[in-house]
């Protein structure tokens, strides 16, 4: 018979402020984590950081709007994001991902946001980037998130996909606007979009203030809980887009939203491989070793810088071409050489540097 858990067992605090949210995370609930849904997400945070003393870090999943922009000055904004799809906040050079951009002081020249607000953990970040590696396409069929995500409907049908299959989207344009109906035959149904989220006190019905935000801050998608709670908590968000913002916003995809989100963040922790990341913490520096262009290196060397000369200056980012294993534990692959924590590369800080 297995030990009942305590307070101090869990490592990592699964969010979900709504009930279909918290519904959704049980069924895709993953070893040692803790699912919680409360009304208040500054108070929740609160109350999950003063109950659970050995949290390593915190995911905050569940439904947003999202946020189209399918003729933007910049083709490079171009996102044809449609309802069902999941929303990952990542950060960028200049901002931490998540905008509170009601939070910030009027002037003269125009309204400023306040200070950045709290980074997502690096861990989770180093995660994502191995999924972005990876798995370009996370959702098509066949992959282990698709299978998470027929799993949790398995469990209960109203995650499902929707029956309507109506996905409307009001541009917001200057004069009248229009209402665009979706093409839902998208192959796969479900995609996966990385940026900023913007997150305010109150619920978003109004195309045109939309289309500003997404706009001014190039922004994927808006919710309301995760500038409080980052405050308190290292947190990352994963977030299924359940409307667009506007004026013809219902619940009608809320269960298949929470769905697909509930599903990435299971194979985020899965990619994060908890039990193992863990414990490196604090064992011994690792003996697997790397080569690069004829240089040896051990994945504890946490602080080796190499200079110009060295070959490992030149290794690819983002890429495990040219990476030579020396001596791999069964446990790892070859991808898990830009996921070890102590991977060095030029100069070495931090995992990060290289993503």
């Amino acid at each position: 018979m297995s030990r009942a858990l305590s307070f101090d067992d869990y490592t990592v605090a699964w969010i979900a402020v709504l009930p279909i949210e918290a519904e959704a995370a049980i069924y895709a609930r993953t070893h040692n984590t803790t699912a919680i849904s409360n009304a208040s997400a500054a108070a929740l945070g609160s109350h999950i950081k003063a109950r659970f003393p050995n949290l390593w870090f915190a995911l905050l999943v569940g439904i947003a709007a999202g946020l189209p922009n399918l003729s933007p000055t910049d083709p490079s904004r171009h996102r044809d994001i449609r309802l069902g799809d999941v929303l990952v906040c990542v950060p960028n050079k200049r901002e931490t991902g998540i905008i509170a951009y009601d939070q910030g002081r009027e002037t003269d020249e125009g309204f400023f946001l306040d200070g950045r607000q709290v980074d997502t953990p690096a861990i989770v970040r180093a995660a994502i980037s191995n999924i972005k590696l990876t798995k370009p396409s996370p959702f098509r069929s066949g992959t282990a998130f698709s299978i998470y995500l027929r799993e949790l409907q398995a469990q209960c049908s109203k995650f499902g996909y929707p029956r309507t299959k109506q996905d409307l989207l009001f541009d917001g344009k200057p004069g009248r606007g229009r209402i665009m109906q979706r093409d839902p035959w998208r192959t796969p149904k479900t995609q996966v979009w990385y940026g900023s989220i913007g997150s305010g006190n109150s619920l978003m019905r109004d195309a045109r203030r939309r289309n500003h935000l997404r706009d001014t801050y190039d922004l994927i998608g808006l919710e309301m809980e995760a500038a409080g709670i980052m405050s308190i908590l290292p947190t990352g968000v994963i977030r299924g887009v359940c409307d667009y913002g506007d004026a013809y916003k219902n619940k009608d995809w809320q269960p298949y939203a929470a769905a697909t989100a509930a599903a990435y963040a299971k194979g985020l922790l899965y990619t994060i491989n908890l039990k193992r990341d863990k414990e490196s913490e604090t064992a011994p520096p690792e003996t697997i070793q790397y080569r690069y262009g004829g240089v040896e290196l051990e994945s504890g060397t946490a602080t080796t810088t190499y200079s110009q000369d060295d070959p490992i200056a030149s290794a690819p980012r983002n890429s495990t071409a040219g990476w030579e294993q020396i001596s791999l534990d069964e446990s790892n692959s070859a991808a898990d050489c830009f996921r070890l924590k102590y991977l060095a590369g030029k100069p070495i800080r931090s995992m990060e540097d290289l993503l």
